[in-house]
């Protein structure tokens, strides 16, 4: 597990993202950021992070939700 999250959040930071979040042995599961002030991750940050995920043999599942905006909420949840 250790090793996993070590990478997991190195490759997050290579691309200009933080991970907030949590996990245990079972899953891992959080809320990606960029890591600049008024930027976004890109749907490009999305995928890539997702083909990563998946090519891990420790990870059986993985899945994200549609991007959404966290400075303009928009009333819906």
């Amino acid at each position: 597990l250790d090793t996993f999250l070590g990478d997991f959040i190195d490759y997050v930071e290579e691309r200009k993202l933080d991970y907030i979040g949590g996990f245990d042995n079972a899953w891992v599961e959080g809320t990606i950021m960029a890591n600049k002030r008024y930027t976004s991750p890109t749907e490009e940050d999305r995928t890539a992070l997702l083909d990563w995920l998946k090519a891990r043999a420790e990870v059986g599942e993985a899945n994200a939700s549609d991007l959404h905006d966290a400075w303009h909420h928009d009333g819906e949840v």
